[in-house]
């Protein structure tokens, strides 16, 4: 069992679980987000400790991302100790926080609206997350002398990938979990007049998170597979992505509200400057992604 939990493949196992936990928690966090901003802070002081649960995994995984592609013992104990104290503090604060927002205002019984157990389950959630950072933070402290190992391995990622990597992955996993959502109320009799032109806007969710999958599968593959993957990854991003403003465009040209009418719910935000400003993120964010992919196979490769 130790053998197997040390394994490259649990961790890739253990990766892609906390990425799906984070795309739909990461959209839960923003939706929650909605009402401090669009109505002048109204149950920050109440909902601010949730929010930050719902965006811990996102966290976590920004951070077991840098863990896993480190190479040097040195680095990888400053990545879970920056982890542990950073994580620790947020959901030790935020934990105080919760118990007296339970105290003052919701009460010590079920609230719902958020979940079926809420509280109980948001103060449940933060007593865990408290205590991996703290065991993270007890390791660390064991095996301090690993903060002074001798580099002997090249690094494989720079120091400043990772925060790229959570800046994306976070707008990403948001709209991810946008679709998956989207997808379980369909799948629950939910039926509207303009599915044909929400499908590829749900699609359209779901490409930066394709993108950066498709990216991690690349960086793991042995040198002689990864010309032929960068091209067709290449060829399948960008046909999605044209194919896919075709079709929405069509969308506004037959339907020109079928945003609004049908997937307000997704644009929280940008329905309240009447605008999909999702859309625009999206597709910079996918046209960004493209050119910088083409621009650094065509040095690469060429």
């Amino acid at each position: 069992m130790k053998t197997f939990l040390r394994s490259p493949l649990f961790k890739r196992i253990a990766m892609f679980a906390l990425l799906f936990t984070s795309c739909l928690s990461t959209f839960y966090a923003v939706y929650l987000m909605f009402p401090f901003i669009s109505f002048e802070g109204r149950g920050v002081l109440t909902f601010l400790p949730t929010v930050l649960i719902y965006f811990f995994p996102i966290f976590s995984f920004a951070f077991l991302f840098a863990y896993v592609h480190r190479r040097n013992p040195s680095s990888k104990w400053r990545v879970a100790y920056y982890y542990s104290i950073i994580g620790g503090i947020i959901n030790l604060l935020a934990l105080a926080w919760h118990i007296v927002s339970i105290c003052l205002t919701l009460g010590w019984k079920l609230y719902g609206g958020v979940s079926v157990l809420y509280p109980f389950d948001v103060l449940a959630f933060l007593i865990m997350a408290f205590g991996i950072c703290l065991f993270i933070f007890i390791r660390c402290i064991i095996h301090h002398e690993d903060a002074n190992a001798e580099i002997v391995n090249p690094e494989i990622i720079s120091k400043g990938m990772p925060w790229k990597v959570a800046f994306y992955v976070g707008t990403a996993a948001y709209f991810e979990g946008a679709a998956i959502s989207s997808v379980l109320f369909i799948g629950d009799g939910y039926f509207d007049s303009n599915i044909i032109f929400m499908v590829p806007v749900l699609l359209a969710f779901m490409l930066p998170m394709i993108s950066f999958i498709l990216f991690m599968v690349f960086n793991h593959l042995p040198q002689g597979f990864k010309k032929k993957m960068f091209l067709s990854s290449l060829i399948i991003l960008g046909s999605l992505f044209v194919v896919l403003f075709i079709w929405t465009l069509v969308g506004y040209i037959i339907s020109p509200y079928f945003v609004p009418h049908s997937m307000a719910g997704l644009f929280p935000f940008g329905y309240a400057i009447k605008m999909p400003i999702g859309l625009f993120i999206i597709a910079l964010m996918e046209l960004i992604t493209l050119i910088v992919a083409l621009v650094k196979y065509i040095k690469k490769y060429k």
